[in-house]
């Protein structure tokens, strides 16, 4: 009988090889062979040693993204379009492999805590609304001024998935900047070599009036009795007497606090900044600490609080039966602090470095309009005229 003849799988001339690295790590590159001539194109993608499930995740989005940057140099071989020169441009790879990728390093923050809120849920949500504008399929190559015109205009009208209503205008320029850093970080990952959304008109921010509570409405929070599986309200009223943010309070560990001079003070990383604050906590916010148990460890959080988004529909519910018709939310707590403040007269820059702004005038920029003391004390200078 005649021998078969076993046809042999055509080599490959694009292959995905890694180089290790001196950190534990790789660096991804393709390994490239064209008319006797071989290459390598460094993809600025690097595999993390994997010491968490996280690692394993962020790794396999990376390997994803290196194949099928692959795939498309594959196709540019067989089209005679592989020009080895320029080998740097990998405008044709996926936007939302790569945009699932940075949204899973927005899990990590600055500290090394993994945190599934925050600016990683805006990037979720970013994504959510991508794949509803264009679909699952899109190259950095299809994303130009026009596409991201259109993006922009889908937000005018897209809903909210929380409550169904039009996106506020504070979370569509959300949504801009995200796909914005997402493509400054493709640029930087030599993927495009510029950033389209640079080019459009995007919607601009407004001056809202901020909703803070008055003294009676505080007492009504206070006095009213609701039930809840979380310490939502403690930690609402130590945020309305210390003006923390809620991601601070969250993260706030029974390690954070310390005593200086015999007060009784918060240490902790802000969040949001990154920057050290030290903040005494008076009696009446002490008040609102929840009770330590006894086998409670130095790291252990100190309130037990679920996502900001739950948070938020709780304090809706608690500021209704309290008889308060004002739009309250977590960040409420904050103002109230600073309104508060105010109206025992005191100033801008004291107000600034209790709230942990880096810059006072960004405390002038909120609040100016709410100093009425002043106002009032030189326009009631002519009550006797």
């Amino acid at each position: 009988m005649p021998k078969k003849t076993i046809k042999k799988a055509a080599k490959s001339p694009v292959y995905v090889r890694e180089k290790p690295l001196a950190n534990g790590g790789k660096s991804l590159f393709l390994d490239i062979h064209k008319n006797g001539v071989r290459v390598r194109e460094y993809l600025k993608l690097y595999i993390v040693p994997e010491k968490t499930p996280l690692d394993k995740k962020i790794n396999a989005d990376t390997r994803k993204l290196a194949e099928t940057i692959k795939a498309q140099r594959i196709i540019d071989f067989n089209t005679d379009k592989l020009d080895l020169p320029k080998m740097k441009n990998s405008s044709k790879a996926d936007f939302l492999t790569f945009a699932e990728i940075q949204a899973e390093k927005k899990k990590i923050n600055r500290q090394g805590i993994t945190n599934k809120g925050g600016i990683y849920l805006v990037y979720k949500s970013f994504i959510f609304h991508f794949k509803k504008y264009a679909g699952e399929n899109t190259t950095f190559n299809q994303i130009d001024k026009a596409f991201c015109m259109g993006f922009i205009d889908y937000l005018k009208t897209s809903k909210s998935t929380r409550d169904g209503g039009t996106l506020k205008i504070s979370t569509q320029i959300n949504y801009i900047k995200t796909f914005s850093a997402i493509l400054e970080s493709a640029i930087k990952a030599e993927i495009i070599s510029t950033n389209p959304m640079k080019l459009c008109d995007k919607p601009q921010s407004q001056n809202h009036d901020i909703t803070f509570l008055n003294l009676q409405e505080l007492a009504a929070m206070e006095n009213k009795e609701i039930p809840c599986n979380y310490d939502v309200k403690k930690a609402f009223l130590f945020s309305c007497y210390t003006g923390m943010r809620f991601s601070d309070i969250k993260g706030l560990q029974w390690n954070n606090f310390i005593e200086i001079s015999g007060q009784l003070c918060a240490h902790i990383r802000q969040r949001k900044t990154n920057a050290i604050q030290y903040l005494p906590i008076s009696d009446k916010a002490k008040s609102y600490l929840p009770d330590r148990p006894e086998n409670a460890a130095d790291t252990d959080t100190v309130f037990n609080l679920y996502t900001n988004g739950y948070t938020n529909l709780y304090l809706k519910w608690w500021a209704q039966e309290s008889g308060i018709k004002k739009q309250i939310t977590f960040h409420t707590a904050r103002h109230t602090a600073a309104t508060l403040l105010l109206a025992l007269g005191e100033n801008i820059k004291t107000i600034s470095g209790i709230l942990g702004h880096t810059n006072s005038a960004i405390t002038e920029k909120h609040y100016a309009a709410l100093q009425i003391a002043p106002l009032a004390a030189a326009l009631n200078k002519m009550n006797n005229l």
